[in-house]
């Protein structure tokens, strides 16, 4: 059976998730670059090769926009960029909502709730949609499993890990989000329940 080719009215699931993230760090681009400009070049220039948080964001945005080894597979929906990218996405976005989040409040509490309002109105909402922005990536790049539960294909998502199951082969393939644990017989599989009762294999 021929498949079907992917093109722009049939997108590969996936998709979605990268112009997602590649929309977030061009906002976040779009608005660091907007606050430098009100510096001056040397200032700038200055206070970004003295500060590592500086460093830091140009690494975040670098791999948010450019998405390096990103690519929308059908076979794995859930999983369009590498493990290594998403996990150090999911790292810097923490960071940056940690530091962004401890700003705001150290912010609100030594300026009060009037005067953060007043912030928050002449900074377009800024200060709260930056925190949204980073807490967004975290939830995106969060471990899930390969594919959604598929009782017909015999696939079934558990946690983050994904279990297929071949009937023909009497075998079952477990993944953990997009690394294969292995490959086994379905005959010697067993089941350990959590109240802690003993193990109990199943039927063949």
């Amino acid at each position: 059976m021929a498949r079907t080719k992917e093109t722009r009215a049939n997108a590969a699931p996936g998709a979605g998730t990268i112009f997602t993230l590649r929309a977030i760090g061009l906002v976040l681009a779009a608005r660091w670059l907007f606050s430098m400009s009100q510096m001056d070049l040397t200032a700038a220039v200055t206070s970004m090769a003295s500060s590592p948080w500086a460093c830091i964001n140009l690494v975040f945005l670098f791999l948010l926009i450019f998405l390096p080894g990103a690519r929308a597979v059908a076979e794995r929906p859930f999983h369009p960029l590498p493990q290594w990218l998403r996990q150090a996405l999911r790292l810097f976005a923490l960071l940056g909502f940690l530091f962004a989040a401890w700003s705001v409040g150290a912010f609100v509490a030594s300026a009060g709730w009037r005067r953060a309002l007043q912030a928050v109105a002449a900074t377009n909402g800024w200060l709260l949609a930056a925190p949204v922005l980073y807490a967004a990536v975290i939830w995106i790049c969060r471990p899930l499993p390969l594919w959604r539960t598929n009782v017909a294909a015999r696939r079934f998502a558990i946690g983050r890990y994904a279990v297929s199951l071949d009937p023909a082969t009497r075998t079952v393939v477990v993944w953990a989000e997009r690394r294969k644990v292995g490959q086994y017989d379905a005959r010697e599989l067993s089941v350990r329940w959590a109240s802690g009762a003993p193990i109990r294999a199943t039927p063949a």
